[in-house]
């Protein structure tokens, strides 16, 4: 039973996706602009979010919402702040 849940956990582990450049430039977007959204936003979009745990078609989807969200801070007003600026490719 040890070992079945070690293994259980370690497969978990690696199937863990990376937080993506743009779902961290979300974050701390939002961080700047209300910092009172920054518990929920990192609790999905963040390093340990539940974006990261999932499926490639999640992750793939929360990097999506955040390069549209963190955009339309930007749009609404957040230019203002440099942490709400498109990351640099290959960041």
């Amino acid at each position: 039973m040890r070992r079945a849940l070690l293994f259980l956990a370690l497969l978990t582990a690696c199937a863990k996706h990376p937080q993506t450049p743009e779902c961290a430039a979300y974050i701390s977007c939002t961080e700047a602009i209300d910092p009172t959204t920054y518990r929920s936003a990192n609790g999905l979009y963040g390093p340990n979010g539940t974006c990261w745990v999932t499926n490639d078609q999640t992750a793939d989807t929360c990097t999506t919402v955040c390069t549209r969200e963190r955009e339309n801070l930007f749009n609404d007003g957040g230019s203002v702040f440099p942490q709400c600026a498109a990351p640099a490719p290959g960041s």
